[in-house]
């Protein structure tokens, strides 16, 4: 459970709000969490890359419990967590795989980018909306200005995500 400034208990609106919009399956949200609890395992080969590690940790270990294709959509979207995204790596999937793994991609790098954040202080109660392709986040009134370096990691992930022709609404 996550707490707002004001020391309520709070939950994270984004999975909440994506879930229905967006339509993911229970399935889905399995695969959202279990890349969500590995998406650092790269960091004990290497901090540079990590990203690029951990995929291939993911892609290439022995996982019971997980098909090839379930260690490869992982794979994927530990990959795309962070750093610069392409429509390139998600090329050879199928229209609507690609659709669904598109928006578990961006509510990941959504969720490591707002960690970050929460590390230095709580998150305040904000609004999510989803719908197609775009998400809009909501904030309290003057937080977005009271926070610039949250404001430019969340321009740069507006401008990430808009190579995937998806949009990133922040107001």
């Amino acid at each position: 459970m996550r707490r707002s400034t004001h020391n309520t208990p709070f939950i994270c609106p984004i999975p909440l709000a994506t879930r229905k919009a967006w339509g993911f399956s229970d399935g889905d949200w399995k695969l959202l969490r279990w890349a969500a609890r590995s998406h650092e395992i790269g960091m004990a080969i290497a901090h540079r890359q990590y990203q690029r590690h951990g995929a291939y940790l993911l892609r290439n270990a022995d996982l019971p419990g997980f098909s090839q294709n379930e260690q490869e959509t992982l794979a994927l979207l530990v990959w795309c967590h962070r750093r610069k995204l392409s429509p390139n790596n998600f090329a050879e999937l199928n229209q609507t795989h690609r659709t669904t793994l598109l928006r578990l991609t961006v509510l990941l790098r959504l969720a490591c980018l707002f960690k970050h954040v929460e590390q230095l202080e709580y998150l305040p109660e904000f609004r999510v909306a989803a719908s197609n392709n775009e998400i809009q986040l909501q904030f309290p009134v003057q937080w977005i200005d009271q926070h610039p370096l949250t404001t430019y990691e969340l321009k740069e992930e507006q401008h990430q995500l808009a190579r995937l022709d998806i949009q990133l609404k922040i107001s």
